[in-house]
C-alpha cells in the first residue's frame, strides 16, 4: 500500500508540473494565433496537439494508479482526474468551435476551462 501511495504522489507532483506547462502552452498558442493571424484551423490543431492530447494522456496516466479509495491521496487524484478531463474537453471544445468558426462555442469553451481552473483551487480551500 506505502508503494500505491508513493506512486499516486509522484504522479500527482508531475501532474502538477505538466498542467502549469500545458496551461502556459494554451494561454501561448491563444496569444500567438491572435498576434500572427493564424488560421482558426491551424489553431485548432495547435490546441488539439499541445493541450488536448496532453490532457487525455494525464487523464490516463491518473486513471491507471493503483490502489483505488483506501489511499490517502486518493481524493486528490480523482480531483486531478476530472480536472484533466474538463480541460481536455474544453480544449477540444474550443478546436471544434475555431474549425466552425462559432464565436459563442469558443467563449463556452474558454469558459468551461476557465470553470474547470477554479474547480482544484477551490476545493483546495476547503
Amino acid at each position: 500500500r506505502w508503494r500505491d501511495e508513493e506512486e499516486a504522489r509522484r504522479e500527482i507532483v508531475q501532474f502538477l508540473r505538466d498542467d502549469r506547462e500545458i496551461s502556459r502552452t494554451w494561454q501561448r498558442l491563444i496569444s500567438e494565433g491572435q498576434r500572427r493571424g493564424a488560421s482558426f484551423d491551424e489553431l485548432a490543431g495547435r490546441i488539439d496537439d499541445a493541450v488536448g492530447d496532453r490532457y487525455a494522456e494525464s487523464f490516463e496516466q491518473l486513471a491507471q494508479l493503483p490502489g483505488g479509495s483506501a489511499l490517502p491521496s486518493a481524493a486528490t487524484v480523482e480531483r486531478l482526474r476530472d480536472y484533466a478531463q474538463a480541460r481536455r474537453d474544453a480544449s477540444r471544445e474550443l478546436a471544434d468551435g475555431l474549425r466552425a468558426h462559432d464565436a459563442a462555442q469558443i467563449r463556452a469553451a474558454l469558459e468551461k476551462a476557465r470553470r474547470a481552473r477554479q474547480a482544484p483551487e477551490a476545493a483546495d480551500k476547503r
